[in-house]
């Protein structure tokens, strides 16, 4: 019975380090992936980020078209509507 213990005790070790040296792999492969998930996703981001940033520039810059062509065909409306702006913000501001 003892030649059967340590025949057992022999192979439950080798398969102890079997699934330790699994284990070991298996966190390696894990963080690999993790890497690439990271690396992907911070590239997705960048990229949506990327492309809204260019979607506000365009805004902005058709925005600021129209306001070119509204002032440079009715002046007179803009500076009076510019002088009220102004004119409300500096009571607001001396509240």
């Amino acid at each position: 019975m003892s030649d059967g213990g340590a025949t057992q005790g022999d192979d439950a070790n080798p398969n102890g380090e079997t699934i330790r040296a699994d284990i070991e792999a298996l966190k390696r492969e894990l963080a690999k992936l993790m890497s690439h998930v990271k690396t992907g996703a911070s590239e997705g981001v960048a990229g949506e980020a990327r492309r809204l940033l260019d979607a506000v520039a365009d805004e902005n810059a058709e925005a600021a078209a129209a306001l070119r062509r509204y002032v440079e065909t009715r002046p007179l409306t803009a500076l009076l509507i510019a002088f009220g702006c102004g004119f409300v913000a500096s009571r607001m501001l001396r509240r």
